[in-house]
């Protein structure tokens, strides 16, 4: 079994050890109620709403190409059939000239968005901010899960990395109010992925590792988990959405229930 030879776990943060996405709301709004109407606000946040939840032609897991305004889907990441934002199959086909875009879970969404309607980057910039300052508010907190900090407490392997691409002024403050930072022996932010996570494998594997003691966890295939199979080492797909990249992981988990339950087997036993 895979699972016994694992001695590294490398976990995301946002959407992996906490999952939410009503901040999605007040993201869109920060960075349109400038420039839209608030029916127009409405309309493109039932948009997202429609994307996240399943209801519309696009969804996580296809590509955005934003120099056509298409959708392409794929197989291992390479593109294939492109369509329109309606879903109307087009006959083009991936190009030099593309510029694509991943969309792999809701913060994808948010930027795609951004993106499309052409808000300024100081917009989007300052738009996170305040979404993710107003995460650990009593207002719009997001989830603790005690049962997830007890596993991480107790897991019995090697090394237990955190690799997240947000910054550290809004990363580390999430961990401490999650109260899981203390069981990580290594917290890295702003961590460039997908080409970061490929960076850390690689210093694992220099360090000796294998790359079949290594799992990688995350809810973005593309940042948290295709960079570890592409190097061989194993993966584990968190997410409750509707998710049309089916490429064969490891193990997939939709909630942090079910992903505590996955982690106790790398419990300590007691004698």
């Amino acid at each position: 079994m895979w699972k016994n030879n694992i001695k590294v776990l490398i976990f995301d943060m946002d959407g992996t050890l906490y999952q939410e996405d009503s901040f999605l709301e007040r993201y869109i709004t920060y960075m349109l109620d400038d420039r839209y109407s608030d029916k127009e606000i409405e309309r493109v946040i039932n948009e997202v709403y429609d994307i996240l939840n399943g209801k519309h032609s696009v969804s996580l897991g296809h590509y955005y190409d934003f120099a056509t305004n298409s959708i392409f889907t794929h197989s291992e990441l390479v593109p294939n059939c492109a369509f329109d934002w309606d879903g109307q199959k087009l006959n083009h086909h991936f190009s030099r000239e593309s510029q694509l875009f991943y969309i792999g879970d809701p913060w994808c969404i948010a930027y795609l968005f951004g993106e499309k309607l052409g808000i300024s980057e100081e917009t989007r910039t300052n738009a996170y901010s305040r979404v993710r300052a107003e995460m650990l508010t009593a207002d719009y907190e997001i989830p603790k899960s005690e049962s997830l900090v007890e596993v991480l407490k107790n897991i019995d392997v090697e090394m237990k990395v955190l690799l997240t691409n947000a910054p550290f002024e809004s990363g580390e403050v999430f961990l401490e109010y999650l109260e899981v930072l203390p069981y990580f022996d290594q917290a890295i932010y702003d961590g460039k992925k997908p080409n970061g996570m490929e960076q850390v494998l690689k210093m694992l594997m220099e360090k000796g590792y294998k790359p079949e003691e290594i799992l990688s966890i995350g809810d973005n295939p593309i940042n948290d988990l295709y960079p570890a199979r592409k190097l061989g080492a194993r993966t584990i797909f968190i997410s409750d959405y509707r998710q049309v990249d089916q490429t064969p992981w490891d193990h997939k988990v939709h909630t942090i229930d079910e992903l505590v339950s996955f982690l106790q087997q790398f419990k300590k036993r007691e004698l």
